[in-house]
């Protein structure tokens, strides 16, 4: 299993269609989209310039199907809106994109991503945010484990419980929020002086040799320019050693549901 660089596209929607053109143009070829972020008919549209003059098959193009589809029993058609919204055929990877209320819900929308999967809808399939005892429930229940399991991932969150079941099991970690609150660490910006690279250099160094795909998004051109072209460097055991040792376990994002905060979402 190979690891990669991904785009990720959570941004402001007047920003993405330049964002993602942009990523295009410096290298990315791989993009991880989302229902919740409400920008896919944009990414669509910046894909569908791309496509003028590049094939369909050189890029991935990953979305997530939101809770609410998961809880409502209406994956098939959230994925189906997912196509339309971006303009294509097919979907080279597809994820839960967390936890449902409710277990049954997610093994049934497990069962349909099978099903979609088995039609060439969708090349692989996968979940987000999913805790290790979660994956094994879908994985038993119907014979297919989960190919990928996105989660956040950084030197203070390291879920060494997370990484160690999906690589012993040939399960992709792919991991978001990689530079999360390490900016102001002297020793971070030391290695990274020291390595001739930046801190997001240091921080996907650290998430290959961790065996995960780190996802990286910026709406600023020049930013998407030098996260993709700052150098990924072989860490020494010294270094390695101290980014393993800042982990606290701090999460950016909360990983519960405000029970508030969902009734008022699915109101809308």
């Amino acid at each position: 299993m190979k690891n990669k660089l991904i785009f990720g596209t959570m941004m402001k929607h007047e920003k993405t269609t330049s964002a993602i053109l942009k990523a295009l143009e410096v290298g990315y070829r791989n993009f991880d989209l989302a229902q919740i972020y409400g920008n896919q008919k944009l990414i669509g549209e910046a894909f569908n310039q791309w496509f003028k003059t590049n094939k369909r098959e050189e890029i991935f193009i990953q979305s997530k199907v939101w809770t609410k589809d998961i809880d409502k029993n209406d994956t098939v058609n959230a994925v189906n809106k997912i196509l339309e919204e971006v303009n294509i055929d097919y979907l080279d990877s597809i994820l839960l994109h967390r936890p449902s209320l409710n277990l049954e819900n997610d093994l049934q929308a497990w069962k349909e991503l099978i099903k979609l999967k088995e039609k060439g809808i969708v090349k692989q399939i996968g979940v987000s945010n999913y805790e290790k005892d979660q994956i094994i429930y879908l994985w038993k229940s119907t014979g297919v484990k989960p190919e990928i399991n996105q989660i956040e991932f950084s030197p203070i969150n390291q879920r060494y419980d997370r990484i160690t079941f999906a690589t012993e099991n040939d399960i992709e970690v792919q991991g978001y929020t990689i530079v999360a609150q390490v900016f102001n660490d002297h020793n971070v910006i030391d290695i990274a002086k020291k390595q001739n690279t930046s801190i997001v250099g240091i921080c996907k160094s650290f998430a290959l040799e961790m065996q995960i795909s780190p996802i990286i998004s910026s709406s600023n051109s020049d930013h998407i320019t030098s996260n993709f072209n700052d150098p990924i460097v072989k860490l020494n055991e010294q270094d390695l050693n101290y980014l393993k040792s800042i982990n606290i376990y701090k999460n950016k994002f909360s990983e519960m549901y405000p029970i508030a905060l969902l009734d008022e979402y699915y109101q809308k």
